[in-house]
């Protein structure tokens, strides 16, 4: 049995739910908390850290490359729950994800202007917005709405976006 099997991981899933939700909880945790401390050791070997400044928060030069080790995890569980095909939603998630990751990225190695970083939270935005999955077309009776145009719901979503 090849656990990374694709029909495998759907039978774990079908079969024992509970168990398949704890152990990608618990595989999550552990990934995380073995990644954080090497991402942030190669952070002060490199000297990779966001020094104290007036636009800083903290008081003391922190490394600032944190955010590698939670993109790690999530894409990994991400994948893996992508692989259940319950839906294609975690598609457009990974990719809306790893665009503010590459931003967010390049604006910790050099500082960014404020420009560059909206133009890709829109563009990371528009990944969701266009979803097929997470298109709204129906407010379910909520104000007396039921069915709600295209361009609205696009719209709407942008909007809670």
């Amino acid at each position: 049995m090849n656990i990374l099997d694709q029909e495998t991981i759907i039978e774990l899933f079908r079969n024992y739910y509970l168990l398949f939700v704890a152990c990608l909880f618990l595989g999550t945790f552990c990934l995380t908390f073995y990644v954080i401390p090497k991402v942030l050791w190669v952070s002060r070997e490199k000297n990779l850290t966001a020094p104290v400044n007036e636009r800083s928060a903290h008081i003391v030069e922190t490394p600032s490359f944190g955010g590698v080790a939670f993109f790690i995890t999530l894409i990994l569980v991400f994948s893996i729950i992508q692989s259940l095909r319950l839906g294609y939603v975690g598609n457009h998630l990974i990719a809306a994800i790893s665009i503010l990751f590459l931003v967010g990225l390049k604006d910790d190695l050099v500082i960014s202007t404020a420009r560059v970083k909206l133009f890709g939270q829109i563009t990371a935005a528009c990944f969701l917005i266009f979803s097929p999955e997470l298109q709204i077309t129906s407010l379910y009776g909520f104000w007396g709405i039921y069915e709600i145009p295209e361009v609205l719901g696009y719209c709407f979503t942008a909007l809670l976006i």
